[in-house]
């Protein structure tokens, strides 16, 4: 693997959109331990000896960050990597059509492809996998599902057949079973919101241009420093 570009990207402090619109929006999630909170700041002062391009927008997710430089590869012909154990990631996925889209877990080394991605989510495209788990529920309280429950099959066939969550709730008049529909019904406002807090934003504006990501900007030699010898890392900074 040798990459072109490369990019950083962090979460800040500054309370988001999401989290404005709904209070529980991550509220299972556990709180980041003290020890990993302390290793924030030395991760960027290596980060900056590196000269590794680090995007970090005040009130903006990382995650939205991500999407739009996604995005906004794509359409300059880039493959794009995207390193994460984050399964948000999933519904940026495609590696049917050039160029493409991977995501790498790290923890289990798994280079993700569309179909590793449809073998875990059920067989639907991965674009539709924040809209399936808005109907579903996750364990990290970005959603709790619709309520009285639905399985993963029926899920999938509502969603294909209408093209995705919003369309769904759209055309409700199209689903058959009546009780399904009006539970549906009854709860579009909160499975609307919580769509809100699953799709990435892949539309927000680029604030480090892409070319600054190139790899020739990089200090590769601390870089494989660092990979080959860890303890170079210092209190502060990557001393090379």
């Amino acid at each position: 693997m040798k990459p072109h570009r490369v990019c950083v990207f962090f979460d800040t402090p500054v309370i988001t959109q999401r989290k404005k619109e709904d209070p529980t929006y991550k509220a299972k999630r556990e709180r980041m331990g003290d020890a990993l909170r302390r290793q924030f700041p030395l991760t960027g002062s290596v980060l900056k000896s590196l000269a590794v391009p680090v995007v970090q927008v005040p009130g903006v997710e990382a995650d939205d960050m991500i999407a739009s430089y996604t995005k906004a590869s794509l359409e300059s012909g880039f493959n794009v990597i995207v390193v994460s154990n984050d399964s948000d990631f999933f519904q940026l996925v495609q590696s049917n059509a050039s160029p493409t889209v991977s995501l790498y877990k790290f923890r289990t080394r798994w280079l993700m492809g569309q179909d590793q991605v449809l073998q875990l989510i059920g067989g639907t495209s991965p674009r539709l996998h924040p809209d399936l788990r808005v109907l579903r529920g996750d364990q990290w309280g970005k959603t709790p599902g619709l309520p009285g429950g639905i399985s993963k099959e029926l899920a999938v066939e509502l969603l294909e057949t209408a093209g995705g969550l919003l369309p769904l709730l759209e055309s409700l008049d199209n689903v058959q079973d009546e009780a399904l529909r009006n539970r549906l019904h009854a709860s579009t406002d909160m499975l609307k919101r919580s769509y809100r807090a699953s799709k990435l934003d892949d539309s927000l504006a680029l604030p480090i241009p892409l070319q600054d990501f190139a790899m020739g900007r990089v200090n590769q030699a601390g870089l494989a420093l660092l990979l080959t010898d860890p303890t170079l890392v210092k209190t502060h900074a990557l001393e090379v």
